[in-house]
């Protein structure tokens, strides 16, 4: 398997918490269908759920993603 890169991307605390926040919400009144997550290019919903809480962790603790995330 290849490595991937991890890049640090500059973003405020406003930007973050904005970021963080539309990962989660995606679990409450805004929920997602099995289509929608596909389009968004995740393969279900589960996928979301929890590629969206790992992506939302790093961002709000600074951690460096991919280019993908």
């Amino acid at each position: 398997m290849p490595e991937v890169e991890l890049i640090d991307v500059a973003l405020t605390d406003d930007e973050r918490q904005v970021l963080s926040s539309g990962l989660i919400e995606w679990g409450g009144p805004a929920h997602c269908t099995e289509e929608m997550a596909v389009a968004l290019g995740f393969e279900s919903v589960a996928d979301l759920f929890e590629t969206g809480a790992r992506l939302a962790d790093n961002i709000r603790n600074r951690k460096p993603l991919t280019v993908r995330d």
